[in-house]
């Protein structure tokens, strides 16, 4: 029906939160999610490292989780075995941690910090499941086509992780980029389940020659990271793509976003593996 004879209850509003907007789009150009970079996302802490016990909190693990009190004032919980129905330890009235220059809980790490726009409750319905919410969505398929306006070239493309870097390396080179929710969760694009056509194929048959992966400089460090991109590169090899590393150096900034709104570049490099 028209929105305007929908009533309050049921049209769309969004939950309250604090953070920058993403959009994200399929192949086709189409909108398919919109996802939130939460300011304040949960804090857990899950391990202790070198045997280091005082980031502890209440002497177990557990997690941080914000949210507003009825006057709209900050609160962080705190949720364990303990506590699995949460208990308040920051609040106006309650300061029972100390918060960072960022408003966060002193330790522990950022988790959930991207959260897709979703309406989604699984509901049985006979021999099948249905959304229990009327007009109600899921969330997007999670990675993201950014093109320049009245770019139709796609001779090469970049590949990168994160919706903000993407943005940012296709308005800066000009040349169409694509992103990953993960630096793991590249095989969505290779999929081809549902569907005639995967992302990869789509791309190849507007006329890609080149993908120039840019996944961040920490890769040296950070084996996850590395393991990733190998993975990444070989199953671009087997779609009978040209996969290149686009490089720079961790002394200037770790993300791609960082070194092209500096002025620095990247630097192709044929993998060695």
């Amino acid at each position: 029906g028209n929105w305007k004879d929908k009533s309050e209850q049921e049209r769309w509003t969004f939950a309250r939160g604090e953070g920058i907007i993403f959009p994200t789009y399929e192949e086709n150009g189409y909108l398919a999610d919109i996802k939130l970079r939460d300011d304040y996302p949960d804090f857990t802490i899950k391990e202790a490292k070198n045997g280091d016990t005082s980031k502890y909190f209440m002497n177990e693990w557990g997690t941080f989780k914000h949210r507003y009190d009825n006057d709209g004032n900050h609160i962080w919980s705190w949720y364990s075995d303990t506590y699995p129905n949460g208990l308040i330890v920051y609040s106006p009235t309650i300061k029972s941690i100390e918060l960072n220059e960022k408003g966060h809980p002193p330790y522990g790490k950022a988790t959930n910090k991207y959260k897709a726009f979703s309406s989604f409750k699984e509901k049985e319905e006979g021999e099948y499941i249905v959304n229990a919410m009327e007009g109600g969505c899921k969330p997007g398929p999670g990675y993201s086509i950014y093109v320049p306006p009245g770019c139709k070239n796609y001779s090469i493309v970049i590949g990168t992780e994160g919706e903000k870097k993407g943005m940012v390396s296709s308005y800066v080179k000009r040349v169409p980029t694509v992103t990953v929710p993960g630096v793991g969760r590249f095989n969505q694009l290779f999929s081809r389940e549902n569907k005639q056509f995967s992302v990869i194929d789509v791309l190849k048959n507007r006329g890609m020659k080149v993908f120039i992966l840019c996944y961040d400089a920490d890769k040296e460090e950070n084996r996850q990271v590395s393991k990733a991109e190998e993975s990444f590169i070989r199953e671009l090899r087997k779609e009978g793509v040209n996969a290149i590393i686009g490089k720079w150096s961790g002394k200037f900034d770790k993300g791609i976003d960082d070194i092209l709104l500096m002025g620095c570049d990247i630097i192709p490099e044929k993998p060695n593996f």
